[in-house]
């Protein structure tokens, strides 16, 4: 599954404290290679000429000697004696970290016309896990996350509606996204805090117009339009963005000798034909 990188194997950390000493996550060379063991059922089929399809999974994963930092000695100060000693945190990293994850995921999808996508997905999933340390020991649950997402895709093509050839070359994608509240654990090496997450509704949109037969877009992109901002996890905060993107999926010399082709080709048919 994972294999431990460098730093968490070889490395000791040490972290400057108010209190004028040096936290400490030590590396474990000793650490094993992260597992798991995963179990998926599901359904996939398509109807109406394929114009509408469905999806259903149900899965269980388990996954054993996860990576994990562990509070070896708490920070503390002890008196007596005068001046007191002050004990600086101690924390490591080791393999005691087993997790269960298991849901289910519902996906749909419908393309009326060949120029446009609606799609709807839902998902339930609980997930528990067991950190073992000398100091402390949890065994914490996020509850239940359900997840919500409805969308709509329209990619306008040559002649895509008739007497409406200026939409030509366009795409529309809106996406939006409900998730539940719930609860999220953030662990370091010396600390571990607890926060709830709240329920959101995000909602991005992008509308973009390609040049050059679509070896170059230019797109103007809307992030999280339904709030200022929002937090999806304990310090990852979604603000609200409106920018310009430009992509180039392939260089310029090679659009034009792809064009100096294809009239190339056009004259060598008409040539063909004439004669």
């Amino acid at each position: 599954y994972r294999l431990p990188a460098f730093f968490e194997e070889y490395v000791t950390l040490l972290t400057p404290q108010d209190t004028g000493v040096f936290a400490q996550l030590m590396g474990n060379s000793q650490l094993k290679r992260e597992a798991v063991n995963s179990f998926e059922i599901g359904y996939s089929g398509s109807y109406l000429n394929n114009r509408l399809t469905f999806d259903a999974d149900t899965y269980l994963a388990k996954y054993t000697s996860l990576v994990q930092s562990v509070l070896l000695q708490p920070f503390a100060v002890i008196i007596p004696p005068f001046p007191p000693i002050i004990q600086p945190a101690v924390a490591s990293v080791n393999n005691s970290v087993r997790a269960r994850a298991y849901g289910i995921e519902l996906e749909a999808g419908y393309r009326p016309v060949s120029w446009a996508k609606f799609f709807a997905n839902y998902t339930w999933e609980h997930i528990t896990d067991d950190v073992k340390s000398p100091i402390a020991r949890r065994n914490s649950k996020a509850t239940p996350a359900n997840k919500v997402g409805l969308g709509m895709n329209f990619k306008f093509t040559e002649d895509s509606i008739p007497h409406m050839s200026f939409l030509n070359h366009f795409s529309l994608n809106v996406n939006s996204h409900y998730r539940d509240t719930f609860d999220h654990y953030d662990e370091t090496g010396f600390t571990l805090s607890q926060s709830k997450i709240k329920r959101n509704i995000r909602l991005d949109l992008m509308i973009s117009r390609s040049f050059f037969d679509e070896a170059a877009e230019v797109a103007f992109i809307a992030q999280n339009l339904s709030s200022r901002h929002h937090f999806e996890a304990s310090q990852v905060e979604v603000p609200q963005l409106f920018f310009v993107a430009v992509t180039f999926r392939d260089w310029p010399w090679e659009f034009l000798k792809k064009k100096e082709a294809r009239k190339k080709g056009f004259f060598q048919d008409y040539l063909s034909r004439e004669s």
